[in-house]
């Protein structure tokens, strides 16, 4: 009796343990910065899903281009998206932690440096930056990661917390491409045009072929071809891709109609020559639209 009491209580112990997570939630921004490890919890607790996106305030988020990374990769993209009316400025200056045996471990090296400068996000815009892991203690292996900003300021005066964003490094995982496609507002209208933030991290200038490919994820997880409207048409030649990349939007009801609620999947071909050897893609999801309530005519009961 003695041995199922003790087992019991080391079963309660784990599970009251993992369920004191921080409070608040990714979406709404409100989990605290943690610049701190996090209370010890049992060692078999299972480990958290990375975070890769966070709100930092209404309209503003920050996000890693993948929420996974093969060992030794030496920098991440973060993307930030301001979708409001103000300016955004953020610094350089992070933190690293790494998540051991049930708690958040702090991995930043002790003379880790960073430039004493702010970086200014126009309202409406997109702006990415790259992270080296050269600030961590040791080089990424296997395991869970969080990066932690310092605070950031909104036009004209008020501060507000920075991200926190996580991601996993795993055997298996791949390196960010040198074309990545990255579609920023998710998620978007099935109607409105859909922006585009096409990246080019190779240094060098390439070449895009303008002929957009849509896919949308079927029931049985399937990636299916959206067909294009008969009037759509496209030029065939390859347009430049800038060192840095550069921004446009598609037109989705002159392509391929009104998109229905879902994930899709926008391909591109791009290479370092017109021959565009490579492809680029990002996924996306369609909003289902909101539902208005109709008002009841008089003398009608709910």
């Amino acid at each position: 009796m003695k041995k199922c009491f003790i087992a019991a209580l080391a079963l309660l112990l784990c599970l009251t343990a993992c369920g004191q997570g921080e409070s608040g939630t990714p979406a709404a921004g409100t989990r605290a910065i943690a610049s701190q490890p996090s209370a010890p919890s049992p060692a078999s607790c299972e480990e958290p899903d990375p975070v890769s996106v966070w709100t930092i305030t209404e309209g503003i988020t920050a996000s890693l281009l993948q929420d996974a990374y093969p060992a030794g990769t030496k920098t991440l993209t973060m993307v930030l998206e301001n979708r409001t009316d103000l300016e955004l400025t953020y610094g350089e200056a992070l933190a690293f932690h790494k998540y051991v045996d049930g708690q958040w471990q702090d991995a930043t090296r002790e003379d880790a440096a960073w430039h004493d400068i702010a970086r200014i996000l126009q309202p409406h815009s997109t702006g990415t930056f790259s992270i080296s892991t050269g600030a961590l203690a040791q080089p990424l292996d296997e395991g869970l990661y969080r990066i932690t900003s310092e605070e950031m300021w909104i036009e004209p005066d008020k501060t507000v917390p920075g991200f926190q964003v996580e991601f996993r490094v795993a055997s298996g995982a791949q390196p960010e491409p040198d074309y990545p496609l990255y579609i920023p507002g998710q998620p978007v209208s099935g109607e409105d045009p859909i922006p585009i933030r096409f990246l080019n991290t190779t240094g060098e200038d390439a070449y895009v072929l303008d002929i957009p490919h849509l896919e949308r994820l079927d029931g049985a997880g399937d990636w299916v071809e959206v067909p294009y409207r008969e009037q759509a048409g496209f030029c065939g030649t390859p347009s430049t891709l800038p060192a840095g990349g550069r921004e446009w939007s598609e037109d989705t009801a002159m392509l391929w109609g009104v998109l229905e609620p879902g994930q899709y999947r926008l391909s591109y071909e791009a290479g370092t020559t017109f021959e565009t050897e490579g492809t680029a893609s990002g996924k996306f999801t369609v909003a289902a639209p909101e539902l208005c309530a109709l008002p009841l005519a008089p003398g009608v009961q709910d």
